[in-house]
């Protein structure tokens, strides 16, 4: 991953959101911690990596995310970490 830049979306509201399209570069590592990823399709992008206990995405979300080739690591909802911090990890 040299060279290369993690994006972590997080769940929660992003007010502003058209910014975050002209920040990605596209050689960039795209990380959606859980409901992260309804961010990142609004924006018409798809993560590399879907970690979390995926308690806030749709089963249609993660099909199409993983159909696009996002890797999926789904945790138990019974954790010591949040799903972000499982992002940054």
């Amino acid at each position: 991953m040299a060279g290369k830049r993690a994006v972590v979306f997080a769940n929660g509201e992003m007010s502003t959101p058209g910014w975050v399209s002209e920040f990605i570069h596209l050689n960039d590592v795209l990380i959606a911690a859980d409901g992260g990823l309804n961010h990142a399709l609004a924006l018409g992008l798809n993560p590399n990596f879907l970690v979390g206990d995926l308690d806030s995405v749709t089963p249609q979300q993660m099909q199409e995310a993983a159909a696009k080739g996002c890797q999926v690591e789904r945790y138990p909802e019974e954790k010591d970490q949040t799903d972000l911090e499982i992002a940054l990890l």
